[in-house]
């Protein structure tokens, strides 16, 4: 009887392995499978002309290449294909270069690219978000569908449309990119400004050429900068003309000289207008050589009769006496006769006395009570909820302004992201977020007196105070549906 017990209970644990290993070969044949729809994919498009690119203006934007169940996160210039799910990000922003057409897609968009009905021309499938499509001279035919309902720009056109989560889709045509603009003024880009180096800065180096960190203001629509440095004014001969998708360059292979440099923003089509370069601004580079130290001069007489030149020393045989003797004589100043007393000069009267310039005023203090308080994270949840930043502080006794200035903090040192004057208030919110990304950030806040046609009469003290940006970076699968993955 016990021993007929033992063999069911061996019965059963072997059954149960026995489940166990037929759940884990199906797990790991589901995922040969899935491997297998994603590589035939792949190698499907090697052979597949791409209906455009993707020009992604800020942080994450996502697609999921035909019936592929993987996100993939695009770069800049990434190629787009017809079938292809494209979302963006919350905080995000990209341009679709589509057929010779531009479709600029902001943040919360998804769409998909099909083709149109006639099987000839594509479709942009608009499932929620914001786009405006360009439709430009000579470019191929693309419509667009909002929820069911089929638009065709005409050539020349600029169109709008806006699709809520929840609602009705609104649509609203253009005539022009310039009565887009006018109608839309937040379009508009100013050019971007140099802030460092400073005009007319100077670096020496001894032996290798100094490192040469130049930035501008970073321009939220900018797709790219165009950075040109020569050493002409006129820019008639460029040392460099390059194309840059950050807003700042360092350069390293200068040598000496007189430079000039500036920038230019490169804009989608969808922009009003042809971007200009900004101010020049210019910078000189020296060579510097370290100053030798003077010889010594001999203290005795006697050992600079030792060490003088053969060719003016006495002979050997002459005592030494006798040359101490003729080295004093010769040492001695000469006996210059007195001239005749001259008339006295006419009293001048004594100089006028100008008061010393006075010394500047101290430095204002610190602000004390900075909030948000040192190191403190913020997550990308918290932006996404709050959507803004503010930055408080103490009030400073003699203080009628305060100069709010705002770093990230980078392998090549501080770059400067923004810096502002704050006329009234202790307080500044910074609501544009698109400014910031993963990283970490000092934020300082300067007290000062200012006076007539707003010039400063009293500078402060500053102090850093530091925060973290965490955005998530691309890590496992989630699971949001059946069959639908997404990647962070």
């Amino acid at each position: 009887m016990d021993g007929k017990k033992r063999f069911n209970t061996k019965d059963v644990f072997r059954f149960i392995d026995f489940i166990i290993i037929i759940i884990f070969l199906s797990v790991a044949v589901m995922c040969l499978y899935l491997f297998r729809l994603d590589l035939l994919n792949t190698f499907k498009l090697q052979n597949v002309e791409p209906a455009g690119t993707v020009v992604v203006k800020k942080n994450t934007v996502q697609r999921r290449l035909g019936d592929r169940v993987i996100w993939d996160r695009l770069s800049n210039e990434s190629p787009v294909y017809v079938g292809d799910l494209i979302r963006v990000a919350d905080i995000s922003a990209a341009t679709l270069n589509i057929k010779g057409n531009s479709i600029d897609l902001e943040e919360n968009t998804i769409i998909r690219i099909v083709l149109a009905p006639d099987g000839e021309s594509l479709q942009i499938i608009m499932t929620s978000g914001t786009l405006a499509f360009l439709a430009e001279e000579g470019a191929e035919k693309v419509s667009v569908n909002l929820n069911g309902q089929e638009v065709k720009p005409e050539t020349g056109t600029v169109l709008r449309a806006v699709v809520p989560e929840k609602g009705e889709a609104t649509v609203k045509v253009y005539e022009s990119v310039e009565k887009f603009a006018e109608e839309t003024p937040a379009r508009r880009i100013p050019e971007p400004r140099l802030l460092s180096p400073a005009a007319n800065s100077v670096f020496r180096y001894s032996e290798d050429f100094p490192v040469i960190n130049l930035q501008w203001t970073n321009i939220e629509e900018a797709s790219s900068y165009i950075l040109q440095v020569s050493p002409s004014p006129d820019f008639s001969s460029l040392r460099i003309n390059a194309n840059t998708s950050a807003a700042f360059a360092a350069l390293n292979d200068l040598g000496q000289g007189l430079w000039y440099w500036r920038v230019m923003l490169v804009l989608p089509p969808i922009h009003s207008g042809n971007p200009v370069f900004s101010n020049v601004s210019f910078f000189r580079i020296e060579h510097h050589v370290a100053e030798t130290a003077e010889p010594a001069h001999n203290e005795s007489i006697s050992a600079w009769l030792a060490e003088e030149a053969p060719s003016t020393r006495p002979p050997s045989d002459v005592p030494e006496e006798i040359l101490l003797e003729n080295a004093l004589a010769a040492a001695a100043p000469p006996v210059v006769e007195e001239p005749p007393p001259e008339p006295t000069p006419e009293p001048v009267p004594p100089p006028v006395r100008t008061p010393p310039t006075p010394p500047p005023p101290a430095l204002l203090p610190v602000p004390q009570n900075a909030q948000p308080a040192q190191r403190t994270t913020y997550g990308f949840a918290q932006l996404q909820s709050q959507r803004t930043i503010v930055f408080r502080w103490s009030a400073v006794r003699g203080a009628n302004a305060y100069i709010f200035s705002l770093y990230q903090q980078t392998a090549n040192g501080r770059r400067q992201v923004l810096r502002t004057t704050i006329n009234r208030g202790t307080r500044y919110t910074l609501d544009n977020l698109s400014l910031l990304d993963r990283g970490t950030f000092v934020w300082q806040v300067e007290a000062v007196r200012m006076g007539r046609g707003n010039a400063i009469e009293q500078h402060g003290r500053t102090e850093d105070n530091v925060f973290i940006i965490n955005f998530p970076v691309p890590g496992p699968i989630q699971i949001e549906d059946t069959g639908i993955l997404y990647g962070n």
